[in-house]
């Protein structure tokens, strides 16, 4: 036994001198232009090496490599493809007798790789992947092999790096500088500390940013399962394509990997960006086969409109300069193979909510979404401060300027129309969806419990609506496009039912025209895929009827009160009636051709008067061409309280011609006159004949006599 343990440490005692001695014996640099020259011959590059190699044995097997550079492949300049300033790799001596690797920090100084791929196409490390493979891959022992007890690496050291990456396939140029990456010791079952930061730069397009990661990187014995707890991720970039010029951004997470299943776990998600904050939970599965994903990814409530701001995104001018000040979301979300999905939808838009689902199919998109109340008009640019064109007054043909006919050529210097549909784009579509509102405000028309069903495929959208309150009323509707063909095609159908005409009109076009209740119905089509032919090809059916309200802008009994005047000579004091014309009914139906109206029957009733009108409107030139005849027919009180029984039978047209937003209108006084006295003659006839009447009564009297005159009657 004494023997043995003499033997051993005779041994060691040798391998000490050995270790002590071989670097004094022997020089690395010696076989410098042997590395050289074998670098070369399997390579085809030159290897140039500036500094010293320096080599230890004992207590470390390590080696020192100085400055360092390989040439770059044939054709791409004389810039070294690689270089380092230093390098040193250090092993323990001692534990490897005990199969147990104990290194020192691994270290890299000063490392430059310029990456490049010419105009063709072909990168400067292409030819580095070269030599025969084999005709039969090497077989791997089986047997029982030496196999390592253990393994330390004291961490791992790269400083002062630099990669450039040059594409003159595309002009585009990237930098890597100052990169490092450090790490704490590397030691099985324990985490490992990383810390990596870096500068990138680039020309196209142009940005510099600085890019800081630190994180606890851990391993298991069977290199199955990773994770970083947490992950921080720091960047601060500068540069015309970004958002104002600039991002500022960190991201923390626990991230957790498992290699052999191919799956990822993003636990306590965190993206912070100025006021922006995001939090949330992503689940990733199979990502080799076929990829299962949930998550849950929430935005705290912020002032989007500062936030983009802020980002130097400039947004239209809104006619509410507070719209999107509030904005938050909560999304769940899934996703397996061709399917994709949002599960849960919470949105929180100014004092607007919106819940729903949205899913996403192949190409199919559906979509189920319910908005407690929201008004559009906050998010549409402000309303024009132009003041309309006044009325013009008639010209001495009879016609308003305003409806006269554009200058020829005049469309000619004007530019061209904007495609009013996206056609290619809507061909492509495949959604069928429905969206609830409970209230909502659209160019100040407001509707409440609106369902709306939305189908599209094959270039043809089909949306049916329904709003259960409008104005006191109810509409249902379907608009009907088509682009599937060469020329886009539009039909579309409405119906309003116990409708209140005053309070709609008044939001629709600012004007107190129409007031009373009743129905409404639209059938109409068109085609083109401007705003101009669309007006050109309009054609359709409408037909309406309301009661018990008035007509706006005009007092016809009023009018026939000052007519009368004016035949007596007379003036009448002023008059504080409203300046309206009450009705119990008023109707009337139209055809549209061409974009242009014909109503034929409008027909309004009251207890004094009985309107007809009949006349045109032309929506492409945006004029009209009506007659309105207005006639007495009850001997009452009329509107007012004064009595008209002396105008019974009298008729009153009224022109109405130029734009159908301001029109002028007129009265053709001779045909008042001609019915005034019409009127008068018709009255002294009654008159006449109910003298000739008592004249004959009287002469009849005294030839009859009384008695026999009594058993006769007239």
């Amino acid at each position: 036994m004494g023997k043995l343990i003499k033997l051993v440490v005779s041994l060691v005692l040798l391998l000490v001198v050995i270790a002590i001695a071989l670097p004094l014996v022997i020089d690395p640099n010696d076989y410098r232009d042997d590395i050289i020259a074998a670098v070369e011959e399997n390579t085809g590059r030159k290897l140039t090496m500036e500094g010293e190699l320096g080599l230890s044995v004992f207590p470390w097997v390590g080696i020192d490599i100085g400055k360092t550079s390989l040439g770059n492949a044939k054709g791409f300049g004389d810039k070294p493809f690689a270089a380092i300033n230093s390098a040193s790799v250090r092993i323990k001596l001692m534990p490897l007798f005990a199969k147990e690797i104990v290194a020192d920090t691994i270290t890299l100084d000063g490392l430059q790789l310029n990456l490049a791929k010419n105009s063709k196409g072909v990168t400067n490390w292409a030819d580095l992947g070269g030599g025969k493979p084999d005709a039969q891959p090497a077989k791997t022992e089986t047997g029982s092999g030496v196999g390592l007890k253990g393994l330390a690496i004291g961490g791992f050291s790269i400083n002062n790096a630099t990669i450039n990456w040059q594409d003159d396939s595309t002009g585009q140029s990237y930098q890597v500088n100052n990169f490092s990456l450090n790490s704490g010791a590397i030691v099985p079952g324990e985490n490992i500390d990383l810390s990596l930061a870096m500068d990138l730069a680039s020309k196209q397009p142009e940005m510099t940013a600085h890019l800081t990661l630190d994180g606890s990187l851990g391993i298991d014995d069977a290199i199955e399962n990773l994770s970083v707890l947490p992950l921080k991720l720091t960047v601060s970039a500068k540069g015309d394509t970004l958002p104002g010029g600039k991002l500022d951004a960190s991201l923390n997470s626990d991230i957790r990997v498992n290699l052999k299943a191919l799956a990822v776990k993003l636990e306590n998600l965190s993206l912070t960006s100025g006021d922006l904050a995001l939090t949330g939970n992503v689940d990733a599965k199979n990502l080799a086969a076929q990829p299962a994903i949930n998550g849950n990814i929430k935005l705290a409530e912020m002032n989007l409109r500062k936030w983009l701001q802020t980002l130097g995104i400039a947004l239209p001018a809104m006619s509410n300069d507070k719209a999107m000040s509030r904005f938050s979301a909560d999304l769940k979300l899934s996703s397996k193979g061709t399917s994709h999905n949002i599960d849960t939808l919470k949105v929180l838009l100014d004092s607007t909510n919106i819940n729903g689902k949205a899913g996403l199919t192949g190409n199919t998109i559906g979509f189920a979404v319910n908005v407690d109340q929201i008004n559009v008009d906050d998010y549409l640019p402000p309303a024009s401060t132009a003041k309309s064109t006044p009325a013009s007054v008639d010209s001495p043909s009879g016609q308003s300027a305003s409806s006269a006919q554009p200058v020829s050529g005049a469309a000619s210097s004007a530019t061209a129309e904007p495609a009013l549909f996206p056609v290619e784009l809507i061909r492509g579509l495949d959604i069928n969806g429905k969206l609830a509102i409970g209230k909502i405000i659209v160019s100040k028309l407001t509707a409440e419990q609106l369902q709306l069903n939305v189908t599209a495929q094959k270039g043809v959208v089909n949306l049916d609506k329904k709003i259960g309150r409008f104005y006191e009323g109810s509409f249902d509707g379907n608009t009907r496009l088509n682009v599937a063909g060469k020329t886009p095609r539009l039909a579309v159908k409405a119906n309003l039912l116990n409708l209140q005409a005053a309070p709609l009109i008044k939001d629709l076009a600012n004007k107190d025209l129409l007031d009373g209740k009743g129905r409404f119905n639209m059938d109409i089509t068109s085609s083109g895929n401007t705003v101009s032919a669309i007006k050109k090809a309009l054609g359709g059916n409408f037909d309406f009827r309301f009661e018990n309200g008035a007509v706006k802008g005009i007092n016809l009994a009023q009018t026939l009160r000052e007519t009368k005047a004016k035949f007596e000579g007379k003036t009448l004091p002023p008059s504080n009636e409203p300046l309206q014309t009450d009705f119990s009914e008023l109707s009337g139906s139209g055809k549209i051709t061409n974009g242009v109206i014909n109503n034929p029957d409008l027909l309004a009733k009251s207890p004094f008067l009985r309107v007809n009108g009949s006349g045109t409107v032309n929506i492409v030139q945006e004029t009209l061409d009506y007659l309105v005849q207005a006639t007495v027919v009850s001997s009452d009180k009329g509107q007012g309280g004064e009595p008209l029984s002396d105008l019974k039978g009298l008729n009153i047209p009224v022109k109405l011609t130029g734009s159908y937003l301001a029109p002028n209108y007129s009265v053709d006084w001779g045909k008042v006159l001609l019915s005034s006295q019409k009127a008068e003659v018709d009255k002294k006839i009654e008159e006449k004949k109910q003298e000739l009447k008592e004249d004959l009564q009287d002469k009849l009297k005294k030839k009859l006599g009384d008695g026999l005159f009594k058993g006769l009657s007239f």
